[in-house]
């Protein structure tokens, strides 16, 4: 029968069909966003190039141009993080799992950041269904690791995605500073690991 987008995902199998046929059209989406506010993405680097404070981050303009950079897209979450999750914060609820199909952004300046989300609010595409802002001054830091950055999940509505039963799946966007990105591709993102794993998180 048709998938009715307004159910409550309950199979883990059903989510991951879904995360994997729309991440392309969510990467996409994601491609213009960073056009217009000046948007970055981390670049695959040879293995023995990449430990330090070596990772780089490339325009997706000048990547544009240029042709020939091999970008880092987020992959889908894999299945062992998931189940960890479901088991650990989500009392083995499916439907609360919202970042298997998921993508980052990387910015030098919080006013390109701010351009980012004003693209996506005014993109007629997209529907957001949640913002964790953990740049506002009043965020508790403690609470992720002294790590900020703002969660976007949201879901890509178009002909499209109604057409393949896509239209209900939830994404998610992570818009860091290039500061706390490069923190991440460090040491910084084992610590956190162990952190959350610490909380059973």
């Amino acid at each position: 029968g048709l998938c009715d987008p307004s159910s409550p995902i309950t199979c883990l199998d059903q989510l991951y069909a879904q995360a994997y046929c729309i991440q392309p059209i969510f990467r996409r989406k994601v491609q213009d966003w960073a056009v217009i506010s000046r948007g970055k993405f981390p670049v695959r680097v040879p293995e023995h190039e990449a430990e330090g404070d070596n990772q780089q981050f490339v325009l997706w303009q000048d990547a544009l141009v240029r042709g020939d950079v091999n970008v880092k897209w987020g992959e889908v979450k894999s299945p062992d993080r998931a189940v960890e999750k479901l088991m650990r914060s989500y009392n083995l609820d499916v439907s609360r799992l919202l970042d298997v199909c998921r993508q980052n952004m990387v910015f030098e300046t919080v006013d390109d950041m701010a351009d980012c989300l004003h693209a996506i609010q005014q993109d007629s595409e997209v529907v957001v269904e949640r913002v964790k802002n953990r740049m506002h001054v009043e965020h508790n830091s403690a609470s992720s690791a002294g790590y900020r950055d703002v969660l976007l999940n949201l879901r890509v509505e178009t002909e499209a995605t109604k057409g393949l039963g896509l239209a209900g799946h939830v994404c998610e966007l992570q818009l860091q500073l290039e500061g706390f990105a490069r923190l991440r591709y460090k040491e910084g993102h084992m610590r956190y690991i162990r952190w959350r794993n610490f909380k059973a998180q």
